[in-house]
């Protein structure tokens, strides 16, 4: 894969016709994505698509061979580290260079949207208590959990109480959980169908549009139901 990157207006990239979805040129927020595994890989990718240029990704892993059918990475990134990989494989597609950090998320100071991509319940609760829980900068958490066939996106205000009550209560331990590990079962299909539900939920958001909190998506059989809190 060449290298050669250039940015989005040299190349002439057009975004008109989504226009009236998403406009980046009035996007202006801050996006931190933490974790660059399957959905998170995806969901960077998508940002960068619709043109969001501000994406602040964390991930400490490396890319491994069983990685490649499920996440956005190549044969010639094994054993390159994750974000490095993204960040190199996303200015070549799209010119935008995200921001990346090869460390473990433990405690920042974020702001603007926040997704939290992680693989365990226990990280995902420490991310949330830490850093982003009452924290007025944070406009929008996102968080998704995934199995084989299906999954669950959260969409939660981290400053309004009753919202927050709710969330924690989906907050288990990580015995409880229902959800495998993606690196463990995941498939495509599932992977891109939970990343698009997560976009779009910011989507609406910026767009001063209805969102669910909470998204259940079955893949067979294909059911989705939402509810808010």
């Amino acid at each position: 894969m060449s290298l050669t990157t250039t940015s989005t207006e040299d190349r002439g990239i057009d975004f008109w016709r989504q226009l009236d979805i998403f406009s980046p040129t009035k996007f202006t927020k801050t996006i931190t994505v933490i974790g660059a595994g399957a959905i998170g890989s995806y969901i960077v990718w998508l940002l960068a698509k619709m043109g969001c240029k501000d994406i602040v990704v964390y991930d400490f892993d490396k890319v491994e061979n069983y990685n490649l059918p499920n996440q956005i990475y190549g044969p010639d990134d094994v054993g390159t580290k994750k974000v490095t990989a993204l960040s190199r494989r996303i200015e070549v597609e799209t010119g935008v260079k995200i921001k990346v950090y090869t460390k473990r998320f433990v405690q920042e100071n974020l702001k603007g949207i926040v997704f939290v991509l992680t693989d365990t319940m226990s990280s995902r609760k420490e991310i949330w208590a830490n850093s982003i829980r009452y924290q007025l900068n944070v406009d929008l958490l996102i968080e998704t959990r995934m199995a084989a066939e299906g999954g669950k996106v959260y969409v939660i205000r981290p400053t309004m109480p009753k919202q927050i009550e709710a969330y924690e209560k989906t907050l288990h331990s990580d015995s409880e959980s229902e959800e495998s590990p993606c690196t463990l079962r995941a498939i495509a299909p599932t992977v891109a169908t939970i990343a698009g539900i997560a976009v779009f939920s910011m989507i609406n958001f910026v767009n001063n549009k209805p969102f669910a909190n909470e998204i259940i998506i079955s893949l067979s059989p294909p059911i989705i139901l939402s509810k808010n809190f």
